[in-house]
């Protein structure tokens, strides 16, 4: 794709009034401070999309390292995906915890049912069988993990039948 430099884009309004092959929204962009153009990512929510900066990207980035960083604490080798490296989109934010699918997300607007149906989503698509689960947060709260209650019952049963319970 042509830079938006070289076609005269002097703002981030410039930068936006640019149109790409109809249906095709990765590719609209935003110039950075550094006077680059990149693409705006889109985050669905509440039934529409929405655009997606650079801060908010780095915010879900610096969660998504973060999350992995605590199963590393807990002897897992996980490590953070590079979705936005062109990876096919069923992939996990967090690849190496066993058995789940890990989608992240640090937001102050909850949309957790298009959260936990793009975790479905891509679960299913991977064809590894993992439990999808989406771990997430709002500022200056706690991490939460949600699932599927049949998914937290086998889960569950497991950990009973282990303590003898």
């Amino acid at each position: 794709m042509e830079s938006h430099i070289s076609k005269g884009c002097n703002t981030k309004a410039d930068c936006l009034k640019e149109t790409t092959p109809e249906g095709s929204k990765e590719f609209i962009t935003e110039k950075t401070f550094a006077g680059h153009c990149q693409p705006l990512l889109y985050q669905r929510g509440r039934g529409e999309e929405v655009l997606m900066g650079k801060m908010q990207r780095d915010k879900g980035a610096r969660f998504e390292r973060i999350v992995a960083s605590m199963f590393r604490d807990f002897g897992y080798n996980t490590f953070r995906t590079a979705q936005y490296e062109g990876k096919s989109g069923n992939c996990a934010d967090v690849e190496g915890a066993p058995g789940i699918h890990i989608e992240c997300k640090h937001c102050e607007r909850m949309t957790l049912y298009d959260w936990m149906s793009q975790a479905i989503r891509d679960s299913e698509a991977s064809k590894k069988g993992n439990k999808p689960v989406v771990i997430h947060k709002a500022n200056n709260k706690d991490i939460l993990v949600t699932m599927r209650f049949d998914d937290w019952i086998d889960l569950y049963r497991e950990w009973e039948a282990g303590n003898g319970a």
